[in-house]
């Protein structure tokens, strides 16, 4: 499910039963790790802060006996699926810190290479 139908189906809040309310939660879970592995970090924010909007009101009523092992079963899930969104990140902000940290280095250098070039005047 691309993020365009989750948020039209997000417009309608109807859902004809819990599971189908929690299958909605774990299909935004997996267009955040679609937006992870694209790097889409503004796409996965948004769609996250829906997720939890839609735990929040899921979670609100008490799981029944009859229910628990398919909650449990998708709860899993999603926490696998976050798991590899944290892991995702988390190599992403490694890359941009070493990044960041040539560009710095980078500076350095340069600004020490103008500073020996630099004929002082007289």
């Amino acid at each position: 499910m691309d993020s365009a139908s989750l948020t039209n189906a997000n417009h309608h809040d109807v859902f004809h039963s819990r599971r189908e309310h929690l299958n909605f939660i774990v299909n935004l879970t997996e267009s955040m790790l679609a937006s992870a592995e694209k790097e889409e970090w503004e796409n996965l924010i948004d769609v996250e802060t829906e997720r939890r909007q839609h735990l929040e009101q899921f979670f609100a009523t008490t799981t029944s006996a009859d229910e628990v092992i398919w909650v449990k079963q998708a709860v899993e899930r999603i926490i696998d699926i976050d798991k590899q969104v944290i892991q995702i990140s988390e190599k992403s902000k490694q890359s941009l810190v070493k990044e960041r940290n040539m560009l710095s280095k980078g500076q350095l250098v340069s600004k020490a290479y103008s500073q020996e070039n630099t004929v002082p005047m007289l």
